[in-house]
This record gives structure tokens, sequence and C-alpha cells, in this order.
């Protein structure tokens, strides 16, 4: 039947600052933690991962649900000219 409709991307991006902590620890040590860190890999699932470093989410939203998204997101849109500030997290229910 047609009508306005608006459509949302949203990208999730692990950020990496370039810096990389020096391992502590003896040889043994620095060995277990990898082992660790291999173990928690093998229980996550691929999809698991990968949304763990990228995720892209997209949807269609109507113009009442877009202006009920929107009013959402003011606190953290604001003054786009405005110096950014820390915002508490967006809690989605």
């Amino acid at each position: 039947m047609g009508g306005t409709s608006y459509d949302v991307s949203i990208r999730i991006v692990s950020g990496f600052d370039g810096f990389v902590p020096e391992a502590e620890g003896d040889d043994a040590g620095r060995e277990a933690r990898i082992a660790g860190l291999m173990e928690t890999l093998d229980r996550m699932s691929e999809q698991e991962i990968e949304n763990d470093v990228f995720q892209e989410i997209e949807f269609t939203l109507c113009p009442d649900c877009r202006k009920r998204f929107v009013a959402e997101l003011s606190d953290y849109l604001g003054d786009q000219d405005a110096p950014k500030s820390k915002k508490s997290p967006i809690l989605l229910q």
C-alpha cells in the first residue's frame, strides 16, 4: 500500500587503541593464559566471536516508531556541534 518508512543501519565495531600489553610472568604463566583464552574461544560459536568484533544491524521503521527511536536517542545525539561528553549506556527494553 506504500507509505513512508525509515531504514536504520547500526554498525558495532570493536575498537583498538593500538596498545598491546606485555605479557607478565614466566613462560608457563603466559602459556596458561593463552590456553585459557583458547578454551574460551573453543566454547564460543563462530557467530559469537564475529559479533564480538563486528556486528551490523539493519531494520525499517514506520513514522511512529522512528519518532520513538529518535526520542530514545535524543540525549545521545544532542547538539551535534557541542563537545562530546561521556553518556550513560542506552538500555534497550
